[in-house]
């Protein structure tokens, strides 16, 4: 092995463990710990959940809600976040589209008119939905 070639391997090393620390401070994208709160909307209403409290009780959890085309099923799971796990529409996207656990993400039944987003809590007094970005 060159000189140089211990030179880049510990450069790639030292790169992978700052990105890892990086991601690691930041939470990693997992839902668990932040302050989010899921609107599930249908034509019944609008129903509003304290994921944070969910997360934090670990138990799994059911809706059943009216949609416009059939019964439509919502499900928490502590590990992989909220879904529309049943659903009385033909063609099943909503259910196939899978879980979802970050601020910003949405599941949505279009033929029921059932919508699950997932809402930051409160950041520094920038509203309801907070700050998307910034343009200069």
């Amino acid at each position: 092995m060159l000189k140089y070639d211990k030179l880049i391997l510990a450069l790639i090393l030292a790169s992978a463990i700052g990105l890892g620390g990086f991601f690691l401070i930041r939470g990693g994208g997992s839902a668990a710990g932040a302050e989010l709160t899921a609107v599930v909307q249908s034509p019944e209403g609008e129903l509003r959940l304290d994921a944070a409290e969910l997360y934090a009780a670990g138990e799994e959890r059911t809706w059943r809600l009216k949609g416009s085309a059939g019964p439509v099923l919502v499900a928490f799971s502590p590990e992989r976040g909220f879904a529309i796990i049943e659903s009385g529409c033909p063609d099943q996207i909503c259910v196939r589209s899978g879980f979802i656990d970050q601020a910003g993400q949405s599941a949505v039944c279009v033929p029921n008119q059932v919508l699950i987003r997932l809402e930051a809590g409160q950041s520094g007094g920038l509203g309801e939905e907070g700050l998307d970005g910034v343009l200069r």
